[in-house]
């Protein structure tokens, strides 16, 4: 399994995208504020993030604490995923002084981010398709393409 560098953020999947955004941000700022200052909440609703968010703590050790002790617990009928995010939320380069105005943000894939971080392992050897299912690029899977068409 690759590991993702400790951050200030954490990312949580899972979660139930039938519930109301100020309903779960509230219930995840409840969650979360125990462990520490939390920042900022990006739970958005639009096609690709439901069923995610960004929580920014004020520091790693925090995030760190959110991590171990929420990481799989059930929230809305559904166990919550947590890793630490790949890369910087904005409140955090605004605080550190790398964020800057005006310019526009360059989408990068996990891939890529990944990449950047250095990060090796099974998890950069996955490749992610369209439906969240994980495949890896083998012999197999190249066998399976040629069968399809």
């Amino acid at each position: 399994m690759a590991s993702i560098p400790p951050s200030q953020t954490i990312y949580i999947r899972n979660l139930n995208d039938k519930i109301q955004k100020d309903v779960l941000k509230h219930t995840l700022y409840s969650l979360c504020i125990s462990y520490g200052r939390v920042l900022d909440i990006v739970a958005l609703k639009t096609l690709k993030m439901r069923g995610q968010a960004f929580i920014v703590f004020s520091d790693i050790t925090s995030s760190t604490a959110a991590l171990r002790q929420l990481d799989g617990r059930t929230i809305f009928g559904r166990p919550m995923h947590i890793e630490y995010a790949l890369s910087k939320s904005n409140i955090v380069a605004q605080n550190d002084g790398t964020f800057r105005f005006n310019e526009p943000h360059k989408h990068k894939s996990g891939k890529q981010r990944k990449q950047l971080l250095g990060i090796t392992g099974d998890m950069a050897a996955a490749t992610v398709l369209s439906g969240g299912e994980k495949r890896r690029q083998s012999e197999g899977a190249d066998e399976h393409v040629a069968k399809r068409r």
